[in-house]
Order: structure tokens, then sequence, then C-alpha cells
């Protein structure tokens, strides 16, 4: 009988240390070294969850090419890991009906070859999802639109970011750019991002943005240096503030369905906000301190 059961106990325990040796989702082994393209390459291989195990200081690693989502993947960072294009490449392109999640990690340094659009990420649906908590969007840059994220019939969710220091020098929109697409955005600060167009945002095709409890400061374009909501879409903002963005106008509304509730416009360059066409719903917000001399007062009526 104790023969039966010292086998038993070792057949157990061999299963045990089985399952913990198949961590495929972990990159790196304990050090930094450990943690490079190659090891980020083979825990990316058929999605799930991927985590990082490269010590206890930031680290950084550096693609020299664009990564491929075509299942449900999520990446956490754990507010220690950066992924770097190297001002070389793109990170991420996530295609149709796959999901994109990435937590408490850095996407910066991203670049668009000049037929591609969103230097960090960008989603083409139908179907595709992304969600972002705790992810920083730092120095991407796109030759054409999305300087940080593009989103093509997609839907995302963005909580807890930063877009900071994304452009588009040539075209438009150096943060997020939506396409016929869905963002739900909370808790999140764009800052320095600029765009021949629209630095912060632009919405076309029947998009929709809610933005809630959000910061825009200092981003710059000689069109909208925050948002432009153009014929079709429609964007909901409300406890936001807009603090010393300059170039041309913070808000632009182009025939679409702009409300803005509870929110502030300070010490803005230029005018706050021109209506064009379409519907616009101003309540309980505070506009004051804004360079107007470009335009007759501070919400423009064309």
């Amino acid at each position: 009988m104790t023969k039966l059961r010292i086998i038993f106990l070792s057949i157990g325990l061999s299963f045990c240390f089985a399952g913990i040796s198949q961590a495929a989702g972990v990159v790196g082994t304990g050090t930094p070294l450990s943690c490079d393209e190659a090891a980020f390459d083979a825990a990316l291989v058929g999605g799930g969850l991927i985590t990082f195990d490269c010590g206890l200081a930031p680290h950084t690693i550096t693609f020299t090419s664009a990564k491929i989502i075509s299942v449900a993947t999520t990446i956490d960072g754990n507010s220690l890991i950066t992924l770097s294009g190297g001002n070389t490449t793109k990170l991420f392109y996530v295609f149709s009906g796959a999901s994109f999640n990435a937590n408490d990690l850095t996407l910066s340094n991203g670049t668009c070859a000049i037929f591609e659009n969103g230097a960090a990420v960008s989603f083409t649906g139908p179907g595709a999802s992304g969600s972002f908590d705790g992810v920083t969007f730092s120095n991407n840059q796109c030759v054409n639109i999305g300087g940080a994220l593009y989103a093509a019939d997609a839907g995302l969710i963005i909580n807890n970011s930063t877009f900071d220091g994304n452009s588009a020098p040539t075209s438009g929109v150096g943060g997020l750019y939506l396409l016929a697409s869905t963002a739900a955005i909370s808790n999140t600060v764009f800052s320095n991002n600029s765009a021949q167009d629209n630095a912060a945002l632009g919405l076309v095709s029947g998009s929709t943005a809610n933005i809630e409890r959000s910061y825009f400061f200092q981003n710059s374009s000689p069109g909208s240096s925050v948002l432009e909501v153009q014929a079709g879409n429609s964007a909901v903002i409300s406890l936001s503030n807009f603090y010393q963005n300059s170039g041309g106008l913070a808000v632009v509304n182009s025939g679409g369905s702009l409300s803005i509730a509870r929110s502030s416009f300070y010490d803005n360059s230029s005018g706050v906000i021109i209506h064009n066409t379409g519907n616009l719903t101003l309540t309980n917000s505070t506009i004051g301190g804004n360079d107007l001399s470009a335009n007759l007062s501070a919400i423009n009526i064309a």
C-alpha cells in the first residue's frame, strides 16, 4: 500500500511541474537580457495573455518589424515595460475580428511607412476591438494619419492613459483617428500632440467618441488643436479640461453632433469652438482667458 501511494504522489508532482513549465506567454526568464524581440515574438504566438519577467527595473524592447495580431491578445506590462519601434517601424497591426488589449504599458517611437496609418497600433475591422488601460502612447509619428492610434470599423475603450508627443506632421490627427469606429475615452491625457489637421483626435465616416474626465494640454495644429467632428459623426465631452492648446481652434464642429458639458476651456491660443453646421450643445461649462485674436468670439457660429 505504501509503494502505491509513493507512485501516485510522484505522478501528481510530474503533472504539476509540467503545468508550470508551459508558460509560453511570459517574455523573459528574469533578466533584462532575456527580454528581447525574439522572446516577445515567441510569447506572442497563439495570442492570449502576454506578461514579462525582465527583472525589477523598467525595460525597453525595441522592434525591428511590426507585430500582427489576428487572435485575442492581451499584453500586461506591469508599469515596467516599453515596446518601442525604434523610430524605424510601427508596432502593431490588429486584423479583422481580433481583439487587442494592453495594460500598464508604454508604446513609443513607432513610425509609419508612407502607405500606413497608426504608428503605434492600427485596427482594421470589421469586428476588431481594443482596450487600453494605463497605457502611454509617446513620440509615435505617422506620415499619413493617426500618429499614435488608427481605428477603422473598430471599437475602442481607453482609460487612464496618455497620448503625449505623437504627430502626423504632413497630414491629419497626431493622436487618435477614428474611421467608422467608436471610442469610449475616460481619465486620459492628450498632451503635446501635433498634426497638420487635428492634433489630438479626428472622427470621420460615422464615428462616435464619448470623452469624459480627460485633459487636453498644449496640443497644436493649424486646423483644430484638439478635435474635429465632421458630418455624420458625433462626440460627447464631459468633465474635461482644454488648456493651452494652440495653432487653431480647440474644437471644430463641421456638421456633426457635438455635446460639451461641465468642461472648461482656459488659456488656449486663438479661438475655442467653431460651429459650422450640425448640432452643438454646450452646458455648465467655463470659457475664459483664451486668445481670441483670430476669431470674433470664444464660440464662433459660422
